[in-house]
């Protein structure tokens, strides 16, 4: 219920009513009767291409973008993996754009570091892009010492959302080419978290979305000392990782964000620490009487309604 006593003034929505709808389908048909005037499309990604296509609908489509990314890990210690050689050819066997196309739909933009769009400090002109060469990455896993190809296992959790599964099974078509031999592996939650826990999983795919505008919250997590290993990316640059604690009390925000530009190219291109994917769209599509509706800055679909208004 709007609050009467709010210091900006009373919301001019009088109340909000979340529904929870686990069938996608059904979802889309409340929307479509006007029972519901918000379509988060995160909550049915499989009606995106309908909404999309659709002659009356996809105006009305509002997107931002997920302040996150899709990556893959690779574990730094674990072989095959542990020889960069093989994490730089495992990086350029895999076409992300087909990636992104398939299971997103085309609904956001390839990464080729780890500040995400939308957050402060990406600058993809500061970075090389990650190049999609099959070939050289065959030549890369030969020189590492794998002229025959070699084997690894992508990890999936049982139950989680079908776009893990389409992304693993890409994968394990894609790198095929290059000489990499991908066993598929599900297992349940608890079991997921454990293996992830003591570094024990060779590689998966996943998505990090950010509710601070600050690159320190994916950097740090992801590449520092115990974090790293809990994640099962295992990360062991040294001096990456004493920059990482100083750029996190740099006080000169301009040259910190040129820093962390060039902690990125370390990270993703030097070392092949892991693979960035994309980034992707929050979609959102709306009732021609919703108006002035914001996407979130974020990458989580909390948000502020307060300046939304709803006509009769």
């Amino acid at each position: 219920m709007a609050n009467p006593d709010y210091w900006a003034g009373k919301a001019k929505i009088d109340k909000l009513v979340a529904r929870i709808v686990p069938d996608s389908e059904t979802l889309r048909l409340m929307f479509l009767t006007g029972e519901i005037d918000i379509f988060d499309c995160d909550q049915g990604f499989s009606q995106i291409p309908f909404f999309m296509e659709d002659a009356k609908w996809k105006d009305l489509i509002h997107r931002g973008p997920r302040v996150g990314l899709v990556y893959m890990t690779m574990n730094n210690q674990m072989k095959p993996f542990d020889d960069v050689r093989v994490r730089k050819a495992f990086q350029m066997a895999v076409d992300r754009k087909k990636i992104l196309d398939t299971v997103y739909f085309g609904n956001g933009i390839l990464i080729d570091g780890i500040i995400p769009r939308g957050l402060v400090g990406y600058n993809p002109e500061a970075l090389p892009k990650i190049e999609y060469n099959p070939a050289k990455a065959k030549e890369l896993l030969a020189e590492a010492g794998y002229p025959d190809g070699v084997d690894v296992t992508l990890t999936q959790v049982t139950g989680w959302s079908n776009r893990w599964v389409q992304i693993n099974e890409l994968f394990q078509q894609m790198v095929k080419d290059a000489g990499f031999n991908v066993k598929l592996e599900a297992v349940d939650s608890a079991t997921y978290y454990a293996k992830r826990k003591e570094g024990g999983l060779m590689a998966y795919p996943q998505i990090w979305s950010l509710d601070t505008n600050d690159p320190d919250g994916t950097i740090y997590n992801f590449f520092y000392k115990d974090r790293s290993f809990g994640r099962a990316i295992c990360y062991n640059n040294e001096a990456a990782m004493n920059k990482i604690i100083e750029l996190r009390f740099m006080p000169d925000q301009e040259q910190r964000m040129k820093e962390y530009n060039e902690l990125e190219k370390i990270i993703v291109h030097d070392d092949a620490g892991w693979l960035p994917l994309f980034s992707v769209d929050h979609l959102y599509v709306l009732q021609p009487r919703v108006k002035n509706f914001v996407v979130p800055w974020n990458g989580w679909s909390d948000m502020s309604y307060y300046p939304m208004d709803v006509e009769d």
